[in-house]
């Protein structure tokens, strides 16, 4: 067996010799003191470990269920409860949906448009704190622990059906634990670029997390508040102390948030099987001169749909970023009466319209990052940004974002004038991981309402 500090830096283990566990409760503990070192935002080890404690708190009020915030870490199989681990990295559980593949034959009759619509719940991992001691880096442990997490994660039958668990390199699979083996997707946020596109459960560097999305458009506070001001003096200015064309909206607390995220949760699931009729519509449309392609006509191969997901917002994700946030609001900003009963978001009245939000003041530029944008009509985005921009200027934020804004939404952005800079962001890039033998690879999957609200 090895252990102890000097041996660690000193000695590189075989991969056959090292595997995965759940974290004991002393080295969940020791996980929190090790990135305390480099992510404790100048907080004693004390404040550091009340916050964490916090943080887990909160993640369990929302998902109290075994299994849900699990720490994993990677270790010796002869000793697995040391606290000379290697590395470790936490998920936690989140329900999700897909467009469901259909029973019997995967290719879709062109007859059968709507009674191959269906949606499906599934079983989604968030990745998160994925943390290697400086001394331990540069030795393939983070990649190896990464590998070994899709064989704990997702069902076997759908690794195996890449290749077969290589056991000549790396020893016998992990146990997965009870509650385990469930995911039929997996996603992340990277700060280290496409790196976990590398990390596939199996000895090629290739098969991980693939980039989706990592879209922003980014507002300027004066700017925005000046071009939505010209929006409304083209429609008259003021009535009665009112703006013309601006409809309005009831703020939201922490609370009121939750029985709207409820109704968009039901809403996603209308939105995943309308798309998907779309798509089978699209796809056996008939051509002008009347002619069916082969591939069409009954009896015959047919057209592939798309495969989509959504990670359903009612969770608790918005929420727990909520409680994240106020956990983390630096010294400047404390002591400003910030709390659950803030504004975190607004409805537009009379509408399904909503927006909800978090403050980012330990990132330049200070910002209002939404969370979770629905805009069911291109004319109320100047309403939905009102609501933020009053948000931003109650809370002392410089700019406003979003993540992944629809492209009818930055067409109306442009059209109004209201400016908004789009752009590819270098950190925080979501990727994901599919498990599941009904596509040939994520590039087939569409990630929608890819926004910040599943942040873990």
């Amino acid at each position: 067996m090895l252990s102890g500090k000097a041996t660690l830096d000193t000695c590189v283990y075989p991969l056959s010799s090292l595997t995965i566990v759940p974290a004991t409760r002393a080295q969940r503990l020791e996980s929190q003191l090790r990135i305390h070192e480099e992510w404790g935002n100048g907080a004693t080890i004390d404040e550091h470990l009340e916050r964490e404690a916090s943080i887990y708190r909160v993640l369990t009020s929302f998902s109290p269920e075994p299994g849900a915030h699990i720490v994993w870490v990677l270790v010796p199989r002869d000793d697995p409860q040391t606290l000379d681990y290697l590395c470790s990295c936490e998920t936690h559980r989140h329900a999700a949906i897909t467009t469901a593949k259909p029973p019997g034959p995967s290719p879709i009759p062109r007859q059968s448009v709507d009674n191959h619509s269906s949606v499906e719940d599934i079983v989604a991992y968030a990745i998160e704190t994925v943390f290697t001691p400086l001394r331990l880096r540069g030795k393939g442990y983070a990649s190896h622990m990464m590998r070994l997490l899709h064989h704990v994660l997702a069902p076997p039958s759908s690794l195996s059906l890449a290749s077969p668990f290589p056991t000549t390199e790396w020893g016998a699979p992990p146990v997965i634990p009870p509650g385990f083996g469930n995911a039929r997707v997996s996603y992340l946020y990277s700060d280290v670029g496409p790196f976990y596109a590398s990390c596939g459960p199996g000895v090629e560097k290739r098969g991980g997390w693939v980039v989706k999305g990592p879209k922003s458009t980014i507002w300027e506070v004066n700017r925005l508040s000046d071009a939505l001001d010209q929006v409304w003096g083209r429609r008259g200015g003021e009535r009665d102390g009112e703006r013309v064309g601006l409809k309005r909206w009831r703020r939201l607390d922490e609370k009121a948030l939750r029985a709207i995220l409820d109704e968009d949760a039901d809403r996603f699931r209308d939105d995943l099987m309308r798309w998907e009729r779309q798509d089978v519509r699209a796809a056996n449309v008939t051509p002008a001169d009347g002619h069916l392609p082969s591939s069409t006509l009954p009896g015959s191969v047919h057209t592939k749909r798309r495969t989509r997901f959504a990670l359903l917002p009612n969770s608790g994700n918005v929420n727990f970023l909520i409680h994240r946030c106020l956990l983390g609001l630096p010294p400047r900003m404390r002591g400003r009466g910030i709390g659950l009963e803030s504004t975190w978001g607004a409805r537009v009245d009379n509408s399904d319209a909503f927006i909800s939000w978090v403050i980012e003041p330990n990132e330049a530029p200070d910002r209002i990052l939404v969370t979770r944008l629905r805009c069911p009509s291109v004319e109320l985005l100047p309403t939905l940004l009102a609501a933020a921009l009053e948000a931003a200027n109650e809370y002392g934020m410089t700019h406003i974002e979003v993540w992944n804004l629809p492209g009818e939404l930055c067409d109306i952005a442009s059209v109004l004038g209201l400016g908004g800079i789009e752009t590819e962001r270098d950190a925080h890039l979501p990727a994901m991981k599919w498990y599941g033998d009904d596509v040939d690879g994520e590039e087939q999957i569409e990630w929608v309402m890819n926004e910040k609200y599943p942040w873990c």
